[in-house]
């Protein structure tokens, strides 16, 4: 237990401060130094968003007063009927002369002429 804690903290050395340097160097290269105050505002207000919702609580939502509405009954998938056919995996309704469902890609039965 104690090795392999110590190869993961090889892995990630200390953090100095000629390495931070080097950071800030390569930072202010690529962003230039106009655009350096920017990102860091904008790093600092990501952070702060974060914190904020991961410490806040979601709004409760309010209990409807209305009922559910009711469930409608497809046919059973992957029947024809009356020549309509119905997708065997999601329920879609297809068209009679496609091979496979608009909605989900699966393949549909075949119906004996």
């Amino acid at each position: 237990m104690g090795a392999e804690i110590y190869s993961v903290l090889l892995m990630f050395p200390q953090m100095g401060p000629m390495e931070l340097v080097v950071i800030l160097v390569i930072a202010l290269m690529i962003f230039g130094a106009g655009k350096l105050p920017e990102v860091g505002s904008a790093l600092g207000r990501g952070i702060k968003e974060f914190k904020r919702a991961t410490t806040d609580e979601p709004p409760a939502i309010p209990p409807s007063s209305n009922p559910p509405a009711p469930a409608t009954t497809a046919p059973a998938a992957g029947t024809a009927t009356s020549g309509r056919i119905f997708c065997d995996k999601c329920g879609a309704e297809a068209a009679r002369d496609s091979r496979f469902c608009a909605k989900c890609g699966n393949a549909l039965p075949t119906v004996a002429a």
